[in-house]
């Protein structure tokens, strides 16, 4: 078979393949977040997969502060997040949290910090990252994250961002690879000049 024949047979195998992986069960769509709490808060989309939510509260007293971030399961299924919580909530008596909102297991505690002062981590800023899946959504559930702290600071301020970016499913990634593989091997035959 000639080489023009296989890149052509490829590239017809794997645009079959990008066809039909997008209407199996697995292809999850992409979610939307918002963030909601006291002082000044926003939601930024980073790319189609990435967001970052953040929080500013000064002062923000002297009682532990929550942040609400949600998402609607815009289909049924399984969504996968990759989590990065960073921050800053002073430096005396200063406590940081992170909990999963999971609509069919309830709140799982992924990151509780502190009290903790100058210069133990949560205190003088604080960083943490890590992975949460959400199984077996309904269309329409809502699922997200608590998060938020306290101190007991003259500086009494909370300040926190948290990054997520939706890990793509299977499908998805399945479509990128014979695309950057098809491209790969048609640029290999235009340099080869075959």
């Amino acid at each position: 078979m000639s080489k023009s024949k296989m890149l052509s047979v490829f590239v017809g195998v794997a645009g079959l393949i990008a066809l039909w992986l997008p209407t199996q069960a697995n292809a999850v769509p992409l979610v939307t977040w918002t963030i909601s709490g006291p002082g000044i808060t926003s939601s930024t989309p980073i790319s189609p997969y990435e967001t970052d939510l953040s929080y500013d509260l000064n002062p923000a007293g002297f009682a532990t502060q929550t942040w609400q971030v949600r998402a609607t399961a815009p289909a049924a299924g399984d969504y996968e997040f990759d989590w990065d919580y960073s921050g800053f909530h002073a430096f005396f008596q200063v406590t940081a949290f992170l909990t999963a909102i999971d609509p069919n297991l309830g709140a799982l505690s992924l990151i509780n910090a502190g009290p903790a002062n100058c210069c133990t981590s949560p205190s003088n800023g604080f960083a943490f990252a890590g992975n949460q899946v959400f199984s077996g959504l309904a269309a329409g559930q809502s699922f997200g994250f608590d998060l938020g702290g306290s101190n007991f600071d003259s500086n009494n301020v909370l300040r926190g961002n948290l990054h997520l970016t939706q890990v793509p499913e299977p499908g998805t990634l399945a479509i990128l690879g014979f695309g950057l593989a098809a491209v790969g091997f048609a640029r290999r035959r235009a340099v080869s000049g075959r």
